[in-house]
């Protein structure tokens, strides 16, 4: 019983560790960590951490095909979406649903 609370414990501790890392590494970022940029047509996003790009984003993502973001306000509206995501330890796959709530043209 003992060997199973331990591994409980450790578990809890890893999850926890693992959310304190995520909201140190975004927190204060979301400016400085999301960058909008050209692609194509269109604007793309990339959200960096310290100098490492860890999302790059070009396209509308949950679009089929490749179809950049009509404008620059739009790019960032959805890497902010995206790092909020992250921050609250969900899946940060962004769907159609999401993107047209936040006013994105898809």
């Amino acid at each position: 019983m003992t060997l199973n609370i331990k591994k409980r414990v450790s578990v809890v501790l890893i999850a926890i560790v693992a959310a304190i890392c995520t909201v140190l590494c975004f927190t204060g970022r979301d400016r400085s960590g999301l960058e909008a940029f050209r692609s194509e047509n269109g604007w793309g996003y990339s959200v960096k951490i310290g100098e490492k790009v860890v999302i790059y984003q070009p396209y509308i993502p949950a679009l089929e095909g490749n179809k950049p973001f009509r404008s620059r306000s739009e790019a960032l509206k959805a890497g902010r979406i995206v790092i909020t995501k992250i921050q609250e330890g969900t899946d940060y796959a962004l769907t159609i649903d999401e993107l047209t709530k936040a006013g994105i043209g898809i």
